[in-house]
């Protein structure tokens, strides 16, 4: 055998032409590419961008193109893997080639001597064997293996050397030309993102100007719709000013006239005109001046989810207080309920007809009622299978254990849960106590009020102390919510408890955190008591008018928007409910009333 057959000045013409940096004219170290395709080192282009610092490109020494570097600089630029890869081959080939001259150096035309027949030149390469060999190899070992002289050998390997550089030389133009048009693409890349974000920023800036205009147009016919609701409350305003400029100035000449005729010598002679203008100036007195309701004050703006917003030119109800027209008896909707029947006196046991004054009412699922009754201090029952056409009833006996119940309701359960003056007691129809629970504390807590939710939730109103406590069924306590000014009436609808406050002539709406839903306010002579709610929350409101002497009912949303007056005429009302069937029942100090709609 004998060392490969290798050439140095092939591998040297391939170091200068290929692996020769541009700038220091050394071989190729950590090569960068830029985008022009061609590399130099790391090193030699670091050197070249500090020659211009401030700027952020970088031109290549050899076509003269500019190269984009980023916030790193040149460390950035893609690293040639290519050429390293063939430094490396051209590398390990020079050590190999180094290693065989160290070992046997080459003779005059480059001859080698056979590594296994020390003295004997090769003659001939084995083509079977792929090496060297000589004439002893041949004679021995090589006999039948064809064979090809060293000159054929060398010219047929210079022969695929120049092919295959050629192929890389190719390659790498293949390469460059994908790299330009990489570069091409990326520059129309760009082209594009900017001309897509200007397009962007033009519709934005059409949209914003028609959106823009769009408002301007909206405010400007709000301005003139204000402009316009100031005019007509300044004209009322100022009428009503005049009004009482008025009747300010007939007061004062009269005043002058009375004056000038008391002082007079013919006094009695004008005594009858001076007794007139006296009863005038009397008359005057008792005239009360006009006022400027909160509405012809009111103007505001508000937001609106569908467009630019509204003007709120009347006082709507808002929490803590609500419009004085709101409250008044002026129905917004048909007096549509009618007296159905009237309770007034009804016969014991005994037979005797007694007289009761009803409190507070509750009816169970079948019709059957239960009156709280403040004459006995007991709880009477009217049956619904009762005579309706007859105004006395016969009541079952009274209800064992209560001691002046002050408020009365019916669960879900059909159980009637009874507030007396000693706590809370649930009965079943056949009025046996199931259980009971007192409120506690020192002294006794004396509960006022009553009411039930659709998950049997116990609510009781503690006027003495203003809160309401909330319990289970079983009568543990869940919470206690403040309730300023409770009196003897509440209801409850979907965690709503609503209550009424007879002495701040307030309905006053709380959700089960305490957090107040709503507040209404009645007018000055409107004194509200009982109330209760339809199965969609509808709020029915008894109302006592002290003016008129008479009691109505009042209807409002569940929201606590006011509706309307749905029954007027009903003698003091006190507690209400509304049956299974949707009767409205009303307790006044005289009778219980059963009204229907329709």
């Amino acid at each position: 055998m004998a060392s490969r057959v290798t050439d140095q000045p092939l591998l040297q013409k391939i170091s200068h032409r290929h692996l020769e940096c541009q700038i220091c004219m050394d071989r190729f170290k950590e090569p960068k590419m830029l985008e022009c395709s061609h590399s130099y080192c790391l090193k030699c282009l670091q050197q070249l961008a500090e020659t211009n610092p401030t700027s952020t490109k970088l031109t290549c020494p050899a076509c003269r193109s500019e190269s984009l570097l980023t916030r790193k600089g040149v460390f950035e630029l893609r690293t040639d893997f290519k050429l390293i890869s063939l430094l490396d081959d051209i590398r390990e080939h020079e050590t190999e080639l180094q290693s065989q001259r160290e070992i046997q150096p080459p003779g005059k035309g480059s001859v080698f001597k056979c590594s296994k027949h020390t003295g004997k030149d090769v003659i001939m390469y084995c083509d079977s064997c792929k090496q060297l060999i000589c004439t002893t190899c041949i004679a021995k070992d090589h006999k039948m293996h064809p064979a090809t002289e060293l000159k054929e050998v060398v010219d047929n390997c210079k022969k695929k050397a120049n092919e295959i550089l050629a192929a890389v030389a190719q390659h790498h133009i293949t390469f460059k030309i994908a790299m330009e048009d990489i570069g091409m693409s990326w520059k129309l890349l760009d082209t594009m993102f900017r001309a897509t974000k200007a397009k962007i920023s033009k519709k934005a800036d059409e949209k914003i100007a028609e959106e823009v205009a769009r408002i301007r147009e909206e405010e400007n016919n709000l301005v003139v719709e204000l402009a316009q609701t100031y005019k007509d409350k300044a004209t009322q305003i100022e009428t009503v000013l005049a009004t009482n400029n008025n009747e300010m100035t007939k007061a004062q000449n009269k005043q002058v006239v009375i004056n000038h005729h008391m002082v007079e010598v013919n006094f009695f002679e004008n005594l009858h005109l001076i007794e007139k203008l006296l009863q005038d100036l009397k008359d005057y007195t008792e005239i009360q001046p006009k006022q400027v309701t909160s509405d012809l004050t009111n103007i505001d703006f508000e937001n609106d989810q569908k467009s630019f917003g509204r003007l709120k030119i009347k006082e709507e109800q808002k929490l803590g207080a609500a419009s004085a027209s709101e409250t008044a008896c002026k129905p917004k909707t048909k007096l549509t309920w009618t007296l159905k029947t009237e309770r007034t006196r009804y016969k014991n046991r005994d037979k005797q007809i007694q007289n009761f004054c009803p409190l507070d009412v509750a009816s169970f699922c079948n019709g059957d009622i239960v009156v709280c009754d403040s004459i006995s201090s007991a709880l009477i029952q009217i049956s619904a299978d009762s005579n309706a056409q007859s105004k006395v009833f016969v009541s079952d006996p009274s209800i064992k254990g209560i001691f002046k119940p002050r408020g009365v309701t019916v669960n879900k359960n059909d159980e009637l849960i009874v507030v007396d003056h000693a706590g809370v007691k649930i009965f079943n129809r056949k009025y046996t106590c199931l259980h009971q629970f007192t409120l506690g504390g020192q002294p006794i807590i004396r509960p006022s009020c009553i009411a039930v939710d659709d998950n049997n939730l116990i609510a009781v109103g503690i006027g003495d102390h203003g809160k309401i406590s909330l319990h289970k069924p079983d009568g543990t306590l869940i919470t206690t919510l403040p309730a300023a000014g409770i009196g003897r009436y509440l209801t409850v609808h979907k965690q709503q408890l609503i209550y009424t406050n007879r002495f701040c002539k307030k309905m006053v709406s709380v959700d089960y955190n305490g957090g107040i839903v709503f507040s209404v306010d009645f007018k000055q002579s409107k004194y509200p008591r009982g109330l209760c709610c339809n199965k969609d929350g509808s709020i029915y409101v008894a109302v006592w008018d002290y003016e008129l002497s008479t009691g109505e009912i009042h209807h409002y949303s569940p929201d606590g928007q006011y509706i309307g007056c749905i029954i007027k005429g009903c003698t003091d009302p006190n507690g209400i409910t509304i049956t299974p069937a949707g009767d409205l029942i009303v307790a006044t100090y005289e009778s219980v009333q059963i009204y229907c709609h329709g």
